[in-house]
């Protein structure tokens, strides 16, 4: 990194690290969201039923779906279709973005769900080692459980971020599998984790804007207006989400590039990739790769890892490497 090339860390003229997790939240979201995960907890641990159904939230239908492929021999083919992993190269043209960007390059990850992996996420390691870019997000749901301790998740995590090559830094957020208190942890690692919160990068006195909402699918404590408070109407603005369910109020705020994940694409899919399940409030088309709303460009990661169990069938687990270009 050169002396004109540096990273601010922004949120209300406040340095990211020194500020406490209610404050980054915000202490309403902040308590709603610890309220969500012992109520979230409280169901999982008595067997009682969830107030709020989400899929990916049932220990049952993982359960079952694990005697339907033992049934029908399948468990082993989905287990190794777990770690086929794709890596995939997007281009994005823009007319907005400042020059000194052209050619910027994020590597981009999502679900990692990381205890899920047999090998302990070994081979994603190894992937890896050998992709530089100029960032990492990570677009959350770093463990594969969705209550419960997390410390495995950490330490994997840790080794994880050590195989990351990138200029200028690894950024994250939150899904609906993590809970809040995981984010000291994970920025021991080395991830800088945005709570609705921004970052500017900046290049030759150029910048633009890193965003990340906390998760907008079962906690719902996401704001994209807390995330991109100070922004200006001019900046060139990336926004971080877990899920695509808040694209609608992406566009309004001016995003230019939204970058999400969550549905897993289906993970268990029909031939020819046609998802059965995909688990968020939003059209089908935000389900999977790349898409347009209103001239807002946005890409829904498949994922790395698998949430319930590990099992993917015509739909490959991926690794994005996403490339800015300036548009003639």
């Amino acid at each position: 990194m050169t002396e004109q090339d540096t990273i601010v860390f922004m949120k209300e003229s406040n340095v990211i690290q020194n500020v406490s997790l209610s404050q980054r939240l915000g202490s309403e979201t902040f308590k709603n969201r610890l309220e969500a995960q012992k109520e979230h907890s409280s169901e999982i641990y008595s067997g009682f039923g969830m107030t709020r159904f989400h899929p990916e939230n049932m220990e049952l239908l993982a359960a079952a779906l694990k005697v339907l492929l033992g049934w029908t021999h399948l468990e082993r083919r989905a287990t190794k279709n777990s770690q086929a992993f794709t890596i995939t190269h997007r281009d994005f043209s823009f007319t907005t973005l400042p020059k000194p960007f052209e050619g910027f390059t994020i590597l981009h990850l999502s679900d990692l769900h990381i205890e899920g992996f047999a090998d302990g996420g070994e081979k994603l390691c190894g992937i890896l080692e050998s992709l530089p870019c100029d960032i990492c997000v990570i677009t959350g749901d770093f463990r594969f459980e969705t209550s419960g301790p997390f410390d495995r998740c950490i330490a994997l995590t840790r080794r994880l971020v050590g195989s990351i090559r990138c200029r200028y830094g690894i950024y994250g957020i939150l899904g609906n599998h993590d809970f809040v208190e995981m984010t000291g942890g994970l920025e021991e690692t080395g991830i800088t984790m945005l709570l609705n919160e921004h970052i500017r990068i900046t290049k030759k006195s150029s910048a633009i804007v890193l965003a990340g909402i906390d998760d907008p699918h079962f906690y719902r404590t996401g704001n994209i207006a807390g995330a991109l408070d100070g922004v200006g109407q001019n900046d060139f603005i990336i926004l971080l989400s877990h899920s695509p369910e808040s694209y609608r109020h992406a566009s309004e705020k001016g995003v230019r590039l939204f970058l999400c994940g969550h549905t897993h694409s289906g993970q268990i899919c029909l031939p020819g990739g046609i998802p059965i399940i995909v688990n968020a409030k939003a059209p089908r088309i935000f389900s999977r790769g790349s898409w347009n709303y209103l001239g807002m460009y946005g890409y829904t990661s498949r994922g790395i890892g698998s949430a319930g169990l590990p099992a993917r069938f015509n739909c490959t687990p991926e690794i994005i490497i996403h490339r800015l270009l300036c548009a003639p």
